[in-house]
């Protein structure tokens, strides 16, 4: 730490030659804060704590890897001072320190890893391992589970149920049904304060239904000549009520809807008419079935 031009800056593993400036004066009624992230191996250092500053080696110089033990020894010495120069302790891990002997602050936590947002059906989904830290309270319980789209308990890729578990590991699941999944934590200490953070999994359907056309279509006709449109049924994977529409184009470029009574259509002109069957499923897959007629005169 360098108090300079009114600046604060700061460097790593006594590396003057590279500082970092925090941008704001270092008095004695100033704060300093300073956080790490493992997951990125840097120091979080600006005032909404975003910028980082890498972390490459260790102090004596070996690749730095993170806090492999979970565990960091922190000391502060104060170098250049004249006179008398104090430092006070604000907030160790979200715990304020003061004189009060009563614990009122919940266990803090972090995911180790990347969670929640969309995901495909049949993947195979990572809950990363959650760890928790409180400065007062040695024993921390953590509790969690998770609930499928049916609202039901879910189990793990192995075959463990998934309730009220307290996770050392990443947790894997396989998501088999469409919709939303819940992951849910509740994290104790031992004065009885405590935490809950939920996240959700969604699975999209990107399934379209499948069209079956009941006889065949005919592929020439006349013109003037009645043309007679064969039913259709349709089947998805999640929604089930399900409408076909036929729509023909015709040699002229105008579209139109067949009736649904007879689904028949005299053809005007000359030329080449298509007719497609159209469905769209609750998620807004889209399906089509397409047939060409050649008409002649």
């Amino acid at each position: 730490y360098v108090n300079d031009a009114n600046v604060v800056k700061f460097y790593i593993n006594d590396n003057s030659a590279i500082t970092y400036d925090v941008g704001q004066k270092f008095d004695s009624t100033d704060n300093f804060t300073v956080t790490y992230d493992d997951l990125t191996k840097g120091v979080k250092y600006d005032t909404m704590l975003k910028t980082k500053a890498p972390v490459a080696t260790t102090y004596t110089g070996e690749k730095f890897d993170g806090f492999t033990s979970g565990r960091v020894y922190f000391s502060v010495s104060m170098e250049g001072v004249n006179g008398t120069a104090k430092i006070r302790t604000n907030e160790v891990s979200q715990q304020l320190i003061s004189n009060d002997i009563f614990d009122y602050v919940a266990p803090n936590f972090a995911l180790l890893g990347a969670y929640g947002g969309t995901r495909k059906l049949g993947e195979e989904v990572v809950l990363p391992k959650l760890i928790v830290s409180d400065v007062l309270s040695a024993n921390v319980k953590v509790y969690m589970t998770v609930i499928d789209p049916e609202n039901m308990i879910m189990k793990d890729v192995y075959g463990m149920k998934l309730e009220r578990i307290s996770p050392t590991e990443d947790v894997t699941i396989l998501t088999d049904k469409i919709g939303k999944y819940v992951v849910q934590y509740l994290i104790a200490d031992t004065n009885g304060n405590t935490t809950t953070f939920d996240y959700s999994i969604t699975i999209l359907d990107e399934v379209v239904p499948e069209i079956l056309v009941n006889g065949e279509v005919q592929t020439s006709a006349r013109v003037g000549e009645k043309i007679y449109l064969p039913t259709a049924t349709a089947s998805d994977n999640v929604t089930q009520e399900l409408t076909v529409f036929i729509y023909i184009e015709t040699a002229d470029g105008l579209v139109i809807v067949a009736n649904e009574n007879d689904r028949a259509f005299k053809p005007v002109s000359a030329g080449e008419y298509t007719v497609t069957y159209w469905c769209m499923d609750e998620a807004g897959n889209i399906t089509t079935v397409t047939y060409k007629i050649i008409v002649g005169e």
